[in-house]
C-alpha cells in the first residue's frame, strides 16, 4: 500500500479505536456488528460524500477480513454490514453560455495558437459527438467519415471504457476543424508526445 492509502487506514482505524474506547471495548474480539453499525452512524459528519463512505467501509471490511485470516478474531463483524449506496448526481452538459465562455477563454489560457486550435477542436468534438475525453483524445482521423449520399459527416468509433459502438453525425464545420488540427500525426487527430513531437 502506498503512503496515501496507509494514511487513510490510520485515520479511519484511529476513529474506530476512539469509538471503541468510549464503548469500553479494547479488544478486536469484543467488536460486534451493532458496534460497527453505531460507529458508521457518525460517518455522514466525518465523510459528507457517500462515495467516500463507501470507500471507508471497504477499508474497514478489508481490515477485519485480514484480522480474521490472521487468526486475531473468530468471526468478521464487518462482513454483514449493509452496503452503502452512493448518491451520485448525474453529470449535466454545459449550457450554451458556459460552452461559449469556455471557448472564449481558450486563447488566454493557451497563448500558442496551434495548441489553442487543438484544444478548441477537442472541446467542440466532445460537445457535438458526446465522446468522453479519453475517447476524444484517441480519435483516429479515419473515424471521421463523410457520407456523400446523405451529405453529412459522422464519427464512427467505439468507447474505450464500454466497447459500445458510436456513430454520431457532427456539423460540417466541426468535422472540418477536426481534420485540420495540426499535430503532425497522420493517424490520430490529437495525440502527440509530451515534447510536442508527433507519435
Amino acid at each position: 500500500l502506498d503512503a496515501a492509502v496507509l494514511g487513510k487506514y490510520r485515520r479511519e482505524l484511529g476513529r474506530l479505536v476512539e469509538f471503541c474506547e468510549h464503548q469500553g471495548k479494547f479488544y478486536l474480539q469484543e467488536i460486534s456488528l451493532p458496534d460497527l453499525t453505531e460507529f458508521r452512524s457518525s460517518w455522514e459528519t466525518d465523510y459528507p460524500s457517500s462515495i467516500t463512505r463507501q470507500k471507508v467501509q471497504e477499508r474497514l471490511r478489508a481490515f477485519f477480513r485480514y484480522a480474521l485470516n490472521a487468526g486475531f478474531i473468530q468471526r468478521n463483524p464487518a462482513a454483514a454490514m449493509s452496503p452503502i449506496k452512493a448518491a451520485q448526481a448525474p453529470t449535466l452538459p454545459l449550457t450554451d453560455d458556459q460552452f461559449n465562455k469556455l471557448l472564449s477563454a481558450i486563447p488566454e489560457a493557451f497563448p500558442d495558437a496551434t495548441k489553442a486550435a487543438r484544444i478548441r477542436a477537442l472541446i467542440r468534438c466532445m460537445r457535438y459527438s458526446g465522446l468522453a475525453i479519453g475517447d476524444a483524445v484517441g480519435l483516429e482521423r479515419s473515424k471521421i467519415q463523410q457520407d456523400a449520399t446523405k451529405k453529412f459527416t459522422r464519427i464512427v468509433t467505439s468507447r474505450a471504457k464500454t466497447g459500445v459502438d458510436v456513430s454520431v453525425p457532427i456539423p460540417p464545420d466541426v468535422a472540418e476543424e477536426l481534420l485540420s488540427v495540426a499535430n503532425g500525426n497522420p493517424r490520430y487527430v490529437f495525440w502527440q508526445t509530451g515534447k510536442g513531437q508527433a507519435q
